[in-house]
């Protein structure tokens, strides 16, 4: 499904990992994807398109369908589970895809035997991505098939970074396990937030007014409900504080594989007057709106290290973060002191540590300040020119 042919000596082409599903004369595609495909048209400067690859059977997370003619970019689908066609590599000046995906090597040498620049996006370390797989509800074989293939390639998906154009490393691990292999790296933070969306001082400082007034400490949890977030181990957090004596509430937003067990034990745990379920809600009309004014700390039970755009995207709401000692995490306040960190999976330590936080109302408002700063600093619309700028360099049409 392609539209008529683009300039194509200034063609930008971005590889999808996340698959399309057809419906009738209809695209369900991943609707922040979208917004980023938007960004890239607004930003290049020229002919953009995609390629995705296409399920029949999957619908996207967080996804809604378009009219194809109807997207701001150029589509083009291929069939999921199979080699990438190198012919989609036609009219390309460059190559924008994720090394983590199962093509990309190939994908590497196809760009090099037809001479296409080829930049690489890596978020994840070997480490993560095998912890990520374990924490899957699949079967255990797959598990450690999957486990096995990411230690087997690591080697070959190093040569791959060593001869792309460029690299664009997504968190902390990433930029720190990968920078080195490229002489043209670029290191970000993945955000949905704008600048015009950040909270003024004014709107935060008469939040931070609220924190030494005796009410409960307003706890924030967005994300997918899934083992790999954490989410379990919210409902035992919330106890242990109650055991610490903390005063506190929790309002949990997203769905996922775990709500219905969460539900459960929010009620064995008697915590239904405490612990609060929003369900999926809009991110720009609903979550952000809630985050910026009825949030005093995020708490972050993820077990492993991925660059979740949660991080920043909190931050950018003013609002400092407890959570696990992940890599991403504390690559972050190697950064910034925009929160605290505990030991991955102890829980107890992560109740205490907000315990001494709580009496620190003046630390909670010291660091949401430094939070917002450090997020203005990251926000979309720099990140996406320092990414699409490395791009057109690159691809020869800026200095």
């Amino acid at each position: 499904m392609t539209v008529a042919p683009a300039e194509r000596s200034k063609e930008l082409l971005v590889l999808a990992t996340t698959p399309a599903r057809p419906h009738r004369d209809e695209i369900v595609i991943d609707k922040k994807f979208v917004a980023g495909m938007t960004r890239y048209r607004d930003l290049w400067g020229g002919p953009v398109r995609c390629a995705m690859p296409v399920d029949a059977n999957v619908d996207p997370p967080f996804s809604a369908a378009f009219a194809v003619d109807a997207l701001p970019f150029r589509l083009t689908l291929f069939e999921a589970g199979g080699p990438f066609p190198e012919r989609l590599l036609d009219g390309a000046a460059i190559v924008l895809a994720a090394g983590e995906d199962r093509i990309a090597i190939e994908l590497g040498r196809q760009c090099r035997r037809r001479g296409v620049r080829c930049v690489f996006v890596m978020e994840n370390i070997p480490e993560t991505r095998v912890a990520i797989a374990l924490l899957q509800p699949q079967p255990l074989f797959r598990k450690l098939k999957w486990a096995l293939w990411q230690t087997i390639t690591e080697p070959d998906r190093r040569r791959m970074l060593r001869l792309a154009d460029g690299l664009q490393a997504n968190g902390a691990p990433a930029a720190r396990r990968y920078g080195a292999l490229n002489a043209d790296v670029l290191a970000f933070f993945d955000t949905r937030m704008s600048e015009e969306s950040l909270p003024s001082r004014e709107a935060l400082e008469a939040r931070l007014a609220g924190l030494g007034a005796g009410r409960p400490l307003r706890l924030a949890f967005s994300g997918r409900l899934d083992p790999i977030k954490g989410v379990d181990h919210l409902p035992r957090l919330v106890a242990r504080l109650n055991a610490e004596g903390v005063a506190a509430s929790l309002d949990i937003f997203g769905t996922g594989p775990l709500e219905a067990s969460l539900r459960a034990e929010i009620g064995r745990r008697e915590l239904t007057g405490q612990i609060r379920l929003h369900g999926a809600v809009d991110f720009d009309t609903a979550l952000v709106p809630f985050m910026k004014e009825n949030a005093d700390l995020f708490v972050c039970c993820h077990r492993q290290s991925d660059p979740s755009c949660t991080y920043l995207e909190t931050l950018a709401c003013g609002v400092p973060i407890a959570g696990y000692a992940n890599r991403a995490f504390t690559g972050i306040l190697d950064q910034a002191d925009v929160g605290w960190a505990a030991p991955v999976g102890d829980i107890g330590a992560l109740a205490r540590m907000i315990r001494d936080v709580r009496r620190s109302p003046g630390e909670i408002a010291e660091k949401s300040r430094t939070a917002l700063a450090f997020a203005r600093d990251c926000a979309f619309e720099p990140t996406w020119a320092r990414r699409v700028g490395q791009l057109r360099r690159l691809a020869g049409l800026d200095p």
